[in-house]
């Protein structure tokens, strides 16, 4: 044998090799499932002599199950996004710490300007209460000042007819004066409806009297 023929041979033969590895490759690839439809056509155009213009790069899909491990740069991008999830959380958390002091504080101040107001509407009442007692005293002096100083018949008819003297009133008043002067108008009482009025008054005196001496108070003190 010639050596061309020889050459010639030995080229054949790596061919065939050449072409049943990757024949074998393909195979393998595809059997696994890392090799994809399209990456088997531009194999087979390079196979041919038919590159593509581009030169995509082969579609190699993960095996079934195959786990991909996370680059650095992805576990460092999730680390941050983790850190800054939790600064927000945390500040959220701080923002509904201090509206709910600030709430507090609110509801404090609220209460705290409720009892000042009814501390002052109690005062106001107290001291409007006072004021019409004073008016009530001052009123009860003046018409027993002016009872003391008219004619007995005259105080009478004021006490016995005035529309504006209660049967407590006139007993605060007889009570009031002297018993010298409460007898005279005492006496006065003549007729039957005059004397059906001075006993009823003279049996609430005797009742009230009876009363103050019992609980030891002195109901004149305040006339109303």
């Amino acid at each position: 044998m010639s050596l061309l023929k020889r050459i010639y041979h030995i080229i054949v033969l790596l061919a065939l090799v050449n072409f049943f590895a990757v024949v074998g490759l393909i195979g393998y690839l595809t059997a696994v499932g890392r090799l994809d439809t399209e990456g088997m056509a531009q194999m087979v155009l390079i196979l041919r002599g038919e590159l593509p213009a581009t030169r995509p790069a082969l579609c190699l899909l993960p095996r079934p199950g195959a786990t991909t491990q996370p680059s650095g740069t992805y576990i460092f991008g999730k680390k941050t996004a983790d850190e800054t999830q939790l600064l927000v959380l945390e500040r959220r958390k701080c923002e509904l710490e201090d509206r709910r002091r600030l709430n507090q504080s609110i509801r404090f101040e609220i209460d705290r300007k409720l009892a000042d107001f009814q501390r002052q509407q109690k005062a106001f009442s107290l001291e409007k209460e006072d004021f019409y007692a004073q008016i009530r005293q001052q009123g009860f002096e003046k018409t027993l000042e002016m009872l003391s100083s008219v004619e007995p018949e005259i105080a009478r008819d004021l006490l016995m007819k005035g529309e504006e003297f209660e049967d407590m009133d006139v007993v605060r008043l007889l009570m009031a004066m002297d018993d010298f002067r409460a007898k005279k108008i005492v006496n006065t009482c003549q007729s039957q409806d005059e004397l059906d009025w001075i006993r009823k008054i003279l049996a609430q005196i005797h009742n009230l009297e009876k009363t103050m001496r019992a609980d030891g108070t002195d109901h004149l003190s305040a006339p109303g």
